[in-house]
């Protein structure tokens, strides 16, 4: 039998569930929004301390980009923001406070977002094509000195370990 008044209570649920459910979207794209002005912002004061020759302060602002966008983002800016980013890392460990340890490390996770770019969208084929190029530059140039690194790092692990166990 149709009750008017559970029809008021359900009428008010629902419109108290819809306006729960909007307030929570606004909140969500609130912080979005916020974590997007800080990448922003970490970027452009990072591409200024570089052109800067402030490069350890560069580092720390590309890495924020890094770490706060993922590679899977559906945002063209965002994407080239964060590839970008990596690459300048890549310059300021391999170039201008070399840390081949860390150059390496970056290398790496720029051939694993080029794979993961292969498979997605987001990017122009202009785009795509200048960021394969750069891999192609990196695999050429970079990947073996990596690798020679990592066996010579490898080598001298291994000749303290006699030296210390000799004395």
């Amino acid at each position: 039998m149709f009750n008017p008044v559970n029809c008021i209570v359900m009428t008010r649920l629902s419109i108290s569930l819809v306006i729960a459910l909007i307030s929570l979207s606004i909140h969500a794209n609130a912080q979005d929004s916020g974590a997007l002005r800080m990448v922003r912002m970490s970027y452009s004061s990072a591409e200024s301390n570089y052109n800067a020759g402030n490069y350890e302060q560069a580092l720390q602002e590309f890495k924020i980009v890094v770490n706060t966008v993922p590679v899977s983002v559906d945002s063209r800016r965002y994407l080239e923001m964060r590839l970008d980013a990596v690459l300048y890392i890549i310059d300021i460990y391999f170039y201008k406070h070399v840390n081949l340890s860390q150059g390496c490390e970056f290398l790496n996770l720029y051939l694993e977002d080029m794979n993961a770019i292969r498979r997605g969208e987001v990017l122009r084929a202009g785009q795509r094509l200048e960021y394969f190029s750069k891999e192609q530059e990196f695999i050429a140039n970079y990947v073996r000195r990596c690798e020679n690194y990592q066996k010579t790092d490898k080598e001298m692990d291994n000749f303290r370990r006699r030296f210390e166990e000799e004395f």
